[in-house]
């Protein structure tokens, strides 16, 4: 079972890159849980840290930093 994995993908190709990812998991015998699919924001969680994508359009750089509670965790 995947169910931990994040897809990036441009709007205009999200459906069909999904409907392919998909059809490779399944060729290949892996099983995705659909109730975990969680598409990517501009900023969004996965793995204790945030990817910020807000300036990947313009500038071509994605931020990833540790989620707050990580921090909090490290320092103690």
């Amino acid at each position: 079972m995947i169910d931990d994995f994040k897809s990036i993908e441009p709007e205009i190709s999200l459906n069909v890159g999904m409907f392919c990812f998909m059809r490779t998991m399944e060729l290949l015998g892996f099983c995705v849980d659909p109730g975990k699919i969680i598409f990517a924001t501009r900023l969004f969680p996965s793995l204790g840290v945030l990817f910020d994508l807000v300036e990947t359009r313009y500038k071509g750089s994605v931020v990833v930093k540790p989620k707050p509670f990580r921090i909090i965790a490290l320092t103690k």
